[in-house]
């Protein structure tokens, strides 16, 4: 996340009740990663791809075999433990656009993001389950399926931020917390997959994480499309 106290992040709201339950009591409700896959508006906020980097370039991935080296028209997968972190997820500009296509008119500015997330932290730590030592906050990296995963196919705290290029339009920006061990180096499940074969991950119903950050007036402008 950039250091720059500066810099705005914006929450959409279907109702002007929870954007000022947000300012007046700093109520952040996050969902799983798992959640995303089941969400109910398919055509906005589902994505079975949430927590999942999928590497395919032409031709498909290659697989070397003692001196030989083959390549199968496959895709290689890595996704994180969905159902075991949370995300709260914003946007990285204000848009009478992206307010009418979430369907929210209410849209709340943290003029501080420095200072929101800081709240965010002292209050985790109230939190036996979560692992309070890695918190991450900055913005969604949209990918191609040709561009080379590197290192991150095993790190969830990289994997939680990266989504398809599809949902490039939402330019999001998201808060990641993960349950002791979640974001454990190489706590990820690999696999090669066939062209129409997508992973279908095991979601599990999880209650949402719900904090209580108290007033950020101070930090915080309501907007109304």
């Amino acid at each position: 996340m950039s250091d720059s106290r500066g810099m705005a992040i914006f929450r959409y709201f279907s109702e002007e009740e929870h954007a000022r339950d947000l300012i007046d009591n700093g109520r952040v409700r996050f969902c799983t990663l798992g959640t995303y896959h089941v969400f109910e508006d398919k055509e906005v906020r589902r994505d079975p791809s949430d927590g999942l980097l999928r590497f395919k370039p032409e031709g498909g991935v290659t697989i070397n075999q003692g001196d030989r080296t083959l390549q199968n028209n496959m895709a290689f997968v890595s996704i994180v433990k969905v159902n075991d972190i949370y995300v709260y997820c914003m946007s990285n500009k204000l848009s009478a656009n992206l307010a009418a296509r979430f369907n929210s008119p209410f849209c709340v500015e943290i003029q501080h993001c420095v200072g929101f997330v800081g709240r965010i932290r002292r209050h985790v730590r109230l939190r036996s389950q979560l692992d309070h030592a890695n918190i991450f906050a900055r913005p969604i990296d949209y990918r191609g399926l040709d561009r080379e995963p590197g290192a991150d196919w095993a790190l969830p705290e990289r994997l939680a931020f990266i989504k398809p290029e599809a949902f490039a339009w939402q330019d999001e920006f998201r808060v990641v917390i993960g349950n002791k061990g979640a974001l454990g180096v190489e706590n990820v499940d690999t696999h090669l997959e066939a062209d129409g074969h997508n992973l279908a991950v095991a979601y599990e119903e999880r209650d949402p994480l719900v904090l209580q950050l108290g007033d950020i007036s101070r930090i915080a402008t309501l907007h109304k499309f």
